[in-house]
This record gives C-alpha cells, sequence and structure tokens, in this order.
C-alpha cells in the first residue's frame, strides 16, 4: 500500500517535540526557541495545515512545551520562593509542579494561539460531529 506525500509529510510535526527533547537533554534553551519557531515554519509550509494552522499550533505545541517547562521548573528554582512553608521541600516540588507546568503550558498555548491568528487570520472553520448525528450515521449503515 503506497501512502501519499501527506502522510509522509505528517512526520516532520514530531521535529518541535524532538528539539525540546534535544533542548532537555542538553541543557540549553536554544533547541527550545529552534522548537518554538519551527512550529511555526513548518506550520506555514506543510499542506495539510492549510487553513487549519490553529488548530496544528495547538497539536504541534502541546506535547512540545511539557518537557520543556519540566526542565525550566527544575534548572530554575526561583518558582521555590512562592512556595508556602510546609516543612519538606520535596513534598512542596511534587505537590506544585504539575499545576505550575499546567499553568505554564496554558499560558504558552494562548500566546501561540494568538500569535497564529494573528498570521493566519482567515481559517476554515473547523466541524464537530454531535452525538446525535454519529448515532444516527451509525443506525444508518
Amino acid at each position: 500500500m503506497r501512502k501519499n506525500s501527506s502522510d509522509m509529510l505528517a512526520v516532520f510535526a514530531a521535529v518541535p517535540l524532538a528539539c525540546a527533547m534535544t533542548a532537555v537533554f542538553t541543557g540549553s534553551l536554544m533547541p527550545a526557541a529552534a522548537a518554538g519557531l519551527l512550529i511555526f515554519v513548518l506550520t506555514a509550509c506543510l499542506p495539510f495545515c492549510r487553513g487549519r494552522e490553529n488548530l496544528w499550533i495547538l497539536l504541534m505545541t502541546a506535547p512540545s512545551t511539557i518537557p520543556l517547562n519540566f526542565m525550566v521548573l527544575l534548572k530554575y528554582p526561583a518558582w521555590t520562593d512562592f512556595l508556602p512553608e510546609m516543612g519538606s521541600g520535596g513534598l512542596n516540588y511534587l505537590l506544585y509542579m504539575p499545576g505550575l507546568m499546567l499553568i505554564m503550558s496554558g499560558v504558552e498555548l494562548l500566546f501561540t494561539g494568538m500569535a497564529g491568528r494573528i498570521l493566519w487570520p482567515r481559517q476554515l472553520r473547523l466541524y464537530i460531529p454531535e452525538a446525535e448525528e454519529t448515532e444516527e450515521e451509525a443506525a444508518g449503515e
């Protein structure tokens, strides 16, 4: 079975995640900046992203931010000054780190989404089938 070129190009959507993982393992922020830039470059270049750029920015940004936020929270512990004094530092890390990672990822997704809307203001409307429609289609088949 032969795959079309659009399926082959889908592999490039994982490149920002690879850059983010490289940033984590090297401890450098340069690959992280490259990952952020690559998200927008790949969205502009890949043909299956046309018309749905905001969706693809979201899909490429979300997995890329998780390892980067983990690295930032471990490497730059200035955020620990805001933790309440509860005794052991390890317990504070375990309790607050996932929440801080979610907040950071959410803010990054908002900013990349706004930047995507500024760069590509005209996009196709996303169609999400409702439950009734899918049940009717399943019953009719």
